[in-house]
């Protein structure tokens, strides 16, 4: 699997936007709330079902000496977990606009 753009980010900026998410959005790092939005909170879930996938390919791509087989699945799996990462940010620094 070749680098690829998700939304328009590069595996680069996706990691970079989720780890300093202050920096770029204006919003720290936080734990989500079941006060926060259904949205947020629906995001989230979809992020803990894509890091599940990714702990699961993990093992699975795995020779018999505990090489892992398909590094390029697994990052493109973390990085799929980085954009729903920015995706909740975005939401609760209220950069999406609603209609």
């Amino acid at each position: 699997m070749g680098a690829i753009e998700l939304c328009g980010y590069t595996p680069e900026q996706l990691r970079e936007y989720s780890h300093y998410p202050e920096k770029h959005f204006g919003q720290p790092h936080f734990l989500a709330c079941y006060t926060d939005g259904p949205a947020l909170l629906a995001v989230n879930k979809l992020r803990t079902v894509v890091r599940q996938t990714e702990l699961a390919a993990y093992a699975a791509f795995r020779d018999a000496d505990g090489n892992v087989t398909r590094g390029d699945m697994i990052l493109g799996l973390n990085r799929l977990s980085s954009l729903m990462w920015i995706f909740m940010i975005k939401l609760k620094a209220g950069r999406y606009e609603r209609k």
